[in-house]
């Protein structure tokens, strides 16, 4: 089971953050925020 399908499973969602949001750390990932309700 992947990551993703284990946080849908769980009702989550994944929100994509605006690219470059850690360039000022010197990367350029691009990454989400996981929501999974309690």
């Amino acid at each position: 089971m992947s990551f993703r399908d284990l946080v849908e499973e769980k009702g989550g969602s994944t929100e994509p953050l605006p690219e470059a949001s850690f360039k000022s750390s010197g990367t350029m990932v691009n990454t989400v925020i996981v929501v999974i309700p309690a």
